[in-house]
């Protein structure tokens, strides 16, 4: 392992990781900068989601189990700060213990989290296997914030522990004010688990015996270890029905989660039914949750379970003027996704159409959805009502491949009411955005079965027939301001990876080299 100030370390570089000022920054004004303002603290946790988003690091969004650790809470990063004079050996041997303990965390490695609550303020401290106390904290504001949300959890008997999942290394020296003063400042990434006492687990046997077999029937026997954990991790003293009432939520967004993914598993292997069975049986639970009195019943409301930041910002931009917009974890959505597929591959129309709907009411921003649905409508002849769905699907579309498939439905459309010029047009727009094979079978069909149409159409045709019908040329100017927003939100937080990834949908979606700028 070596000394810290042996190591090899990064130069910490302020524009990559950079402590934005909202009370600068027009974004967010009229937010005062303190804690009890609960938008400052929403912006506080949006920079945390961002960052996490730059890292591209899937299981920050997962929920894991661990056999030993319990369920997986969320992810922060903890940081460690060390100084010295190189002029004076004294300075960094008096610092000889503080040093190692920095060095000390590897990858892989767990720490112990004691939590403690003083009313005003708290004081979080990390021990390693040895029982030494460590110096590290919650490095930024959002990670403290984690552990912040965690005190009731550390008040009600949790034992809370921090897997390091990384680490980093930054460094240099203080010129040119003083270039023979050294300093190191280590980073640990890390996943926080929780796990309830153990004491509490054998008095609750029933309770959890209950809610296994109305939340997770159908999974117990396929994943068993998952399943005990969920279970430990329900069980609560009787005395904190609150903490009761929060754990259940999460432990039914945990378990709609999984629902899909064993769905996805059956499917793969052929096995259409057991999917559909397992799905349904959350769907069942899902709908119990919008019955008068759960927590999803609210008519003032829309709860969205977007998939990423440009459905977030479209979300809130499109939808809020009727309702208002709360994000959240539970992937309802999903489970009526893939059950609609199902069904519609299993040829039941009808039903598939309606969890297509469902869907659409958890995620309203998904283009891809509204294909389905609009699929599901030419099966049964509804030709307009199919063309009526992609209608509502265009100012959801911020990226090329679904802008590509919008105007080969609306080609489909077009064929199906026997225009096929219009169709052929509508695939040559098509092809503009993303080679496809359908949209070229499309074009082949029309090209040797209806030549008269095929033969008088050119792409400067196609644009005027599009035109003329009222069809838009490529994107709404509200997902280009959208995606231009989320360009920046990531660029103005570090995470350079998604702002390039909306970039080059942006600039695949206009072709304007302004927006190639932003790529570079």
């Amino acid at each position: 392992m070596g000394n810290l100030h042996e190591q090899e370390f990064e130069p910490f570089d302020a524009d990559e990781h950079p402590i934005p000022d909202y009370k600068d920054d027009p974004n967010y004004a009229g937010l005062v900068d303190e804690e009890g303002n609960p938008d400052y603290i929403k912006r506080i946790e949006m920079r945390g989601f961002l960052e996490k988003l730059e890292r591209q690091d899937a299981t920050s969004f997962e929920n894991k189990f661990d056999q030993t650790l319990g369920i997986k809470i969320t992810t922060a990063c903890l940081g460690a700060y060390l100084t010295w004079d190189e002029t004076d050996p004294q300075t960094l041997k008096d610092q000889e213990e503080s040093e190692n303990l920095i060095a000390k965390p590897q990858t892989g490695d767990v720490l112990t989290t004691l939590i403690v609550d003083e009313g005003d303020w708290f004081d979080v401290t990390f021990f390693d296997a040895e029982g030494n106390v460590l110096p590290f904290e919650p490095w930024k504001d959002y990670d403290r914030l984690e552990f912040e949300k965690l005190i009731n959890m550390a008040q009600d008997g949790w034992d809370l522990s921090c897997l390091i999942t990384d680490t980093r290394l930054f460094g240099g020296d203080c010129s040119p004010c003083d270039p023979d003063t050294q300093w190191r400042i280590r980073w640990l990434y890390v996943d926080i688990f929780g796990r309830p006492d153990k004491d509490n687990i054998a008095r609750h046997e029933q309770e959890v015996s209950d809610f296994m077999e109305q939340v997770c029937e159908d999974l117990t026997g396929e994943y068993p270890t998952d399943f005990d954990i969920i279970s430990e991790a329900f069980v609560q003293a009787d005395e904190h029905p609150a903490v009761r009432r929060e754990i259940q939520e999460k432990l039914q967004v945990l378990a709609v989660d999984i629902a899909v993914d064993s769905a996805d598993a059956f499917l793969y292997q052929g096995d259409q039914e057991k999917a559909l069975d397992i799905l349904q049986t959350y769907i069942s639970m899902v709908e119990e949750l919008r019955e008068p009195g759960g927590p999803f019943a609210s008519k003032d409301c829309l709860y969205c379970c977007f998939e990423n930041l440009a459905q977030h910002l479209l979300g809130i931009e499109l939808l809020s003027e009727h309702q208002s917009v709360i994000r959240i974890q539970l992937n309802a959505s999903g489970l009526y996704h893939l059950a609609s597929v199902i069904l519609f591959d299993m040829k039941d129309y009808h039903q598939a159409l309606e969890y297509c709907k469902e869907a659409l009411s958890w995620n309203p921003a998904d283009p891809y959805l509204y294909y389905i649905a609009s699929d599901i409508c030419l099966e049964l002849d509804l030709v307009s009502q199919a063309e009526q769905y992609l209608d509502q699907a265009y100012p959801f579309i911020v990226t090329p491949d679904a802008m590509a498939l919008w105007y080969l439905r609306k080609a489909i459309c077009a064929s199906e009411r026997l225009d096929f010029k219009f169709a052929a047009a509508l695939s040559q727009i098509s092809l503009i955005f993303k080679d496809s094979e359908d949209a070229l079978d499309l074009l082949r069909y029309v090209e040797r079965n209806h030549p008269e149409a095929y033969g008088t159409i050119d792409i400067v045709q196609s644009y005027q027939l599009l035109e003329d019908a009222d069809i838009p040329f490529g994107p709404s100017a509200t997902a280009c301001k959208i995606l231009r927003r989320a360009i920046a939100l990531c660029r103005d937080n570090n995470a350079t990876s998604a702002a390039i990834s909306y970039a080059k949908d942006l600039y695949g979606l206009t072709g304007d080299p302004k927006d190639k700028a932003l790529l570079d």
